[in-house]
């Protein structure tokens, strides 16, 4: 009995281990266009990278919360007769959500650019004129999974 709990724990654990490798892989490092552009120093460069992989584990975690409300939203949708105001609430939730997080990744932005000196601001702010640079920074757009 005990050497199955201590076989247990240590497939667990690996398992732990091995997800936890899975995921940082699967976040992609700053891009590089991104860097050289900026002419980001290394720990910039870091600093970068656990900004991006915070915005996309908040972009993830909105999905997973939801998921739950879209769920809903859907099967409200194909009632025979839908609730309208059941409606309104479930995409008044979804969109206080996705507003927070959004406020959360403009806020963190700013962060991030106060800290880059003059010349990588100009940069960074053209950049921040890009239609799929807030996407990519957030993973809004991305697929959850690779495909």
């Amino acid at each position: 009995m005990k050497r199955w709990l201590l076989w247990s724990s240590l497939a667990l654990n690996l398992a732990v281990v091995a997800a936890y490798a899975h995921q940082r892989r699967a976040l992609p490092p700053p891009e590089a266009a991104l860097v050289a552009r900026l002419q980001l120093n290394p720990a910039q460069t870091e600093s970068l990278s656990t900004l991006q992989r915070n915005l996309r584990g908040r972009a993830l975690a909105l999905r997973e919360q939801s998921a739950p409300i879209q769920r809903a939203l859907l099967a409200e949708m194909r009632r025979d007769a839908p609730d309208g105001a059941r409606l309104r609430a479930l995409l008044q939730d979804y969109g206080a959500a996705r507003s927070a997080l959004q406020g959360e990744i403009v806020l963190a932005l700013v962060a991030y650019r106060a800290a880059l000196a003059p010349s990588q601001r100009a940069a960074f702010d053209s950049a921040l004129s890009e239609p799929a640079f807030l996407r990519r920074m957030s993973g809004f757009g991305v697929p959850a999974t690779p495909p």
